[in-house]
């Protein structure tokens, strides 16, 4: 064979000289056959292999190359891998022939052309092969059954087209749908969606949409939305004389609810912040990239890199150090959610029209919630008769959620039972009946739903438990209030079904013989019916609102502009629209509290005067008027100038307005100067001032929301393009509150920002950004209480030296925010589609949530973990540290002729740190994630991750040595307690081949396993161990190779019962491969456990790895087949058979077609 590829090589050198071997780099799932399916001659020693999210290539040893596939013969724990190879510009299995005897051969004709048959003539190689169209992708398609479950089908698909179907229509498809649906995370700028069906008919001016699609904001003013719909749109374009008329329709199903909130933010905190639905949903799902967040009116920018995260299942979202938020700001959020109570059907329709300097335009939205729910069991007569009675107002309505299980009981939820107590209700005793948590339920237990309706709301409070589910306990009243003293009741709030619809049309008038002219007007209808299950309230449903807007001519004489606008804007009480359409400050800027449910008049008139391109002033006036009673005056003037060197900003803005129920005066001027000097350099300075005033009607003394504050900033930036940029800013804040008729002094906060790039130096790459913020109270006790000095920041540093020999990569970031206490129910699933077990360990009946631990096999996974959502958050300061570091001697002395034994020497380490602590902790222990140790009371959770790997003679194919030690630590804040977990490995490994046949491995291990948990002392224990493994692998020929091994280990539990095992494991595992068609993969162990101890506790449960004392056998046995290039198969085997139990067998089947 070495022969033949010299051969090759010598008759290709001169191709390859001009022209080197193409290099490919793909990824493929994890399978013990992996098809490369490259029609090109492959390379085989160029061939390398290594888990996706790893930079260490596999040994030649663990795969063999066999044509165009790859035989693993190790195990991967990864979904995917990444392979790399070189092959020669030369197809393979191409024939090459002088002679076609063919030619003088009479074909017989095909049975469809002879006479009397008809039909098609079949495909080329598969019969989905369509000319025109480009496709890719993939379907799967798997079964499992054993002995412990039922059949259980599995499906995946993942399909992409492209092309033209014939007579001018193209076709765009993307059909992806894996069964469990997953949504993206929020931490990148751009998402990409999962389980999505879209398609896309174009011809000519024509398109039609099928599937999930996207709707956005329509021409016009009123009408506002975004929203995700599945089902269908219909867009046209056409000429009808000189006009170019658009027109657009869709129907389909709406898959979220819009909704906007205010969330008030506090100091020192980052997030998460908690995002509420419309109707006071706690805990919703936010669809993926639908959110707009405003800062002090500014929108932000989602991703890591950028200003904040979102978790858009659990509906949070965080700010990253690039981002401070502090109590002062205003932090405004547009989203949209799923909603599962209803089948909200969504319909829209678009029509425009243009020509030569006008165009006219009518839009119309429907979205109709159905009267039904979407689970017929969510409604029962008493709860559509409670809604019927509410009217408009459906917020008020509950429905009682307390019923016996009866024949849906299971043993893994939370049932309650009734007990008597005396209460002291406005200063009498009664006696009423209560719920209590039931410890040992059966059939006859109560089912029992709980909301959160707010403190001071319910009788009923949440507890920590360690039951699977969670707790609420009678809390009663206060004693001299009567009022309830918990948050929780067993009711569940009742949600209405709308229905919504706005019309609007409106026209726009651009002469283009006058420069800058232009006439807008736009009316609106609106119809919104709250709850559509009662007629009480509907005489209301019906709003109006115009808008009209002309912009006159630009008045131009030498280098002076002048233009002036004027608009009016009105509606009635009852106009509600989609979302809202102001700007996300219009509440603020008129010191109003809402925008609907008033009639409105809204007059503005402007003016611009501008010299040059340079200058430019301008000056605003605006009315509000609200119910005719109400007015407010705004006056707007702003002047600034602008060069490439210099720009000076200065505005000024008053705002008067005498409402019903206040008086008020904001005032708001400022300054911005910026300066460039050095061509580099630039020095900027902003002042700004805010006050503003609130009455009461009849009172010169200031309301309580009345609010003043200064705002100094000087900052200094220099830039050279990407390679060098430093920004150095300072800003100052001083709050004032209303005491009397006048301010007092309140608090002053200073913040100061440095951030730096720095991305050539011979030190590596840097970015820096850090932000460093203290804040005073005039009042020193509440100094003492709530001033505070808060730290926000990320440093990032890389390195590459001699010629990737060294590198280096660390990320250290600080972070304040609050620490949610985690809560996990399991629930209970077909055997095969979980990942846990339930396991009594203590033996008392009742189901506690540590009984559920990971299952030793997925054949005996029946038990799936689900976190729960809840309101309790922890105030946290967090440092985190991630350091990279790798080094390769043979690259650091590949110049050097010496130092033949030090150049096989290479290492790399991987250490993860993130430690949050308390409000307790010292000040300095806030910039320290490694010294946790230290802050054990001060603590609140931590995740450690230390990987370190020395290697000699690395992937050298006679021998190798390497040293690893591992070491993974958390401790998490649970609803229940605290957790603590802590493993320790170190392992020595070796490696050498005889004969280029045989391989021999051995390796060497000490190990420590510890838990700790202060809720259940049960799963306590710190077990140490000692481990071998000697193995040998014999490759018979290219196509089979056999290996045999013996595993080795010894543990101890140190702290309570010091339980103890002794476990041996023989085992062997062959594997074939035919034709490159098939590959056979067969392995049996038999387990020997020597135990002594208490049997049925967590310690041995963990201490055995699930097995039982005594003889333990497994086996399993996987053929992979291949029908086609693009369709193949696989089956597999297993087997179970833990001592003193019945055997566990499972078998499964799968099929893959790659499009």
């Amino acid at each position: 064979m070495k022969l033949i590829w010299l051969v090759l090589g010598t008759l290709l050198s001169f191709t390859l000289g001009a022209q080197n071997a193409v290099l490919h780099q793909i990824t493929r799932p994890t399978s013990n056959t992996i098809h490369l399916g490259d029609s090109l001659w492959i390379y085989p020693p160029s061939v390398r292999i290594r888990p996706l999210h790893s930079s260490q290539w596999l040994s030649q040893d663990d795969y063999v190359y066999r044509g165009d596939s790859i035989l693993l013969t190790i195990k991967l724990p990864l979904d995917s891998v990444w392979i790399e190879y070189r092959s020669f510009p030369y197809p393979v299995n191409r024939y090459y022939f002088l002679y076609d005897s063919s030619d003088h051969h009479e074909p017989l004709p095909p049975d469809y052309s002879l006479p009397g048959k008809s039909g098609t003539a079949q495909g080329s190689s598969e019969s989905w092969s369509s000319p025109g169209i480009a496709y890719s992708g993939s379907y799967n398609r798997g079964l499992s059954i054993g002995s412990n479950q039922s059949l259980i089908l599995n499906s995946a698909l993942n399909l992409q087209l492209a092309g033209d179907l014939g007579d001018g229509i193209r076709i765009t498809g993307a059909i992806s749908d894996n069964q469990l649906p997953v949504q993206a995370e929020g931490n990148t700028r751009q998402i990409q969606e999962f389980d999505r069906l879209y398609i896309e008919l174009k011809k000519n001016n024509s398109s039609l949409i099928a599937g999930d699609f996207d709707l956005n904001r329509p021409q016009g003013y009123f009408m506002n939305y975004f929203k995700k719909s599945q089902g269908g749109r219909i867009q046209h374009q056409h000429m009808l004389g000189q006009w170019k008329i658009k027109e657009s329709a869709s129907i389909g199903i709406s898959k979220g609810k819009f909704n906007r909130i205010t969330i008030p933010v506090a100091d020192g905190n980052q997030g998460p912040y908690r995002l509420r639905g419309r109707d006071g949903e706690n805990f919703i799902i936010i669809l993926a990239a639908s959110e707009k967040v405003f800062l002090d009116g500014v929108q932000l920018v989602r991703g890591d890199d950028a200003d904040y995260v979102m978790d858009y299942n659990l509906g949070e979202i965080r700010f990253t150090p690039r981002r401070l938020v502090t109590a002062q700001m205003r932090l405004i959020i547009e989203f949209e959610y799923t909603d599962q109570n209803y089948l909200r059907s969504l319909i829209t329709t678009n029509v425009s029209a243009e020509r030569k300097g006008l165009s006219a335009y009518l839009n119309y939205y429907r979205e109709n919630d159905s009267k039904r729910p979407s689970v017929s069991s969510d409604l029962d007569s008493l709860d559509q008769l409670a809604l019927a009675a509410s009217g408009d107002d459906p917020s008020g309505a509950l429905s009682l959620r307390i019923g016996r299980s009866g024949s849906s009981f299971r043993p893994d939820r939370v049932y309650y039972r009734y007990v008597d107590t005396v209460v002291i209700r406005n200063g009498v005793s009664e006696l009423i009946r209560i719920l209590r948590y039931e410890e040992h339920p059966d059939s006859n237990a109560l089912q029992v739903v709980f909301s959160e309706l707010g403190p001071g709301k319910g009788e009923y409070q949440l507890v920590q438990s360690n039951a699977n589910g969670r707790i609420y306990q009678y809390v009663g009243l206060a004693p001299g209030t009567s009022l309830p003293l918990g948050s929780y009741a067993p009711y569940k709030i009742l949600i209405a079904p709308r229905n919504q619809q706005l019309m609007t049309a409106g026209f726009r008038i651009t002469p283009k013989n006058e420069k800058g002219l232009e006439m807008n007007l736009e009316t609106a209808l609106s119809y919104l019916d709250k709850n559509r299950l009662s007629s009480l309230g509907d005489t209301d449903n019906l709003g109006f609102a115009m808008m009209a807007q002309i912009r006159a001519p630009i008045i131009e004489k030498g280098k002076w502009n002048w233009q002036n606008s004027a608009s009016a804007e009105l509606n009635d009480r009852q106009w509600t629209s989609l979302n809202p359409y102001r700007n996300p400050e219009f509440n603020r800027d008129w010191n109003i509290d809402a925008q609907t449910g008033y009639s409105d008049r809204l007059f503005r008139l402007s003016s611009t005067l501008g010299y040059g391109a340079k200058t430019r002033t301008s000056f605003t006036i605006q009315r509000f008027n609200r119910d005719q009673q109400n007015s407010g005056d705004r006056y707007q003037l702003e002047a600034g100038w602008k060069d490439s060197v210099q720009n000076y900003t200065a505005r000024y803005d008053l705002l008067q307005t005498d409402w019903t129920n206040q008086r008020s005066k904001y005032l708001r001027p400022g300054i911005v100067i910026a300066r460039q000097f050095f061509k580099k350099w630039t020095l900027a300075a902003r002042w700004e001032v805010e006050k503003n005033e609130r009455f009461a009607p009849v009172t010169d003394s200031l309301l309580a929301s009345s609010f003043s504050f200064r705002t100094t900033a000087a900052s200094l930036q220099y830039a050279t393009g990407d390679k060098q940029n430093l920004r150095m800013e300072w800003k100052r804040r001083t709050d004032d509150a209303a005491s009397g008729k006048t301010f007092s002094d309140w608090s002053t906060s200073d913040e100061w920002t440095l951030a730096s790039a720095i991305n050539s130096t011979r030190t590596g790459l840097w970015d820096l950004q850090l932000t460093a913020r203290h804040l005073q109270f005039t009042r020193p006790e509440l100094n003492d209480s709530l001033g505070r000095i808060s730290f926000i920041g990320q440093l990032d540093h890389s390195l590459s030296r001699f010629r990737n020999g060294l590198r280096i990569k660390n990320i250290y970031a600080l972070q304040s925010g609050a620490e949610p206490r985690t809560e996990f129910v399991y629930e209970e699933r077909r055997p095969g589609d979980g990942d846990y077990i339930y396991i009594d360990f203590n033996h008392d009946g009742i189901r506690q949530i540590q009984e559920y631990v990971y299952a030793p096999e997925i054949d005996t996974a029946r038990y799936v973990r689900i976190q729960l959502f809840n309101s309790t958050y922890v105030q946290a300061y967090q440092s985190t540290w991630s350091s990279i570091l790798g080094v390769d001697m043979g690259r650091v002395l590949a110049d050097q002729k010496n130092f033949t034994t030090l150049k096989k020497f290479s290492f790399e380490s991987l250490l993860r740190f993130i430690s949050k602590i308390n409000e307790d902790a010292p000040l300095a222990a806030r910039f320290d994630p490694v010294g946790f140790g230290d802050q054990t009371g001060r603590l609140i959770s931590y995740q450690k991750s230390i990987n370190e790997q020395l290697f000699f003679n690395r992937a050298n194919p006679n021998y190798e040595l390497g040293l690893n030690y591992l070491n993974q630590a958390s401790k998490i804040l649970l609803l229940s307690g605290i957790e603590t977990r802590d493993r320790r490995d170190l392992n020595l490994k070796t490696r050498w081949s005889l004969r280029s046949k045989i391989d021999c491995q051995a390796t060497l291990g000490i190990q420590q396993d510890q838990r700790l948990t202060n809720s259940y002392s049960q799963q306590n224990y710190r077990i140490a161990s000692r481990t071998s493994d000697l193995s040998a692998t014999w490759r018979i020929n290219r196509d089979m190779r056999t290996q045999w091994g013996w595993k080795w280990r010894q543990s101890q539990e140190q702290d309570n019962l010091h339980e103890k095992a002794l476990v041996h494991d023989l085992y062997t595992v062959s594997q074939l491969s035919f034709q490159r068609k098939a590959s056979l993969r067969i392995e049996f162990k038999y387990i020997r456990i020597d135990y002594s101890g208490t049997s049925g506790t967590a310690v041995e449960y963990v201490m055995l790895e699930g097995l039982k004392n005594g003889s333990n056998y497994t086996a399993e046995c996987i053929l992979d087949y291949r029908f086609t290039k693009l369709i193949s198969s696989q089956f597999s085997y297993s087997l179970r058979k833990p001592s003193g139990s019945d055997a566990i067998q499972t078998g499964r089947a799968s099929i893959r077609a790659n499009f």
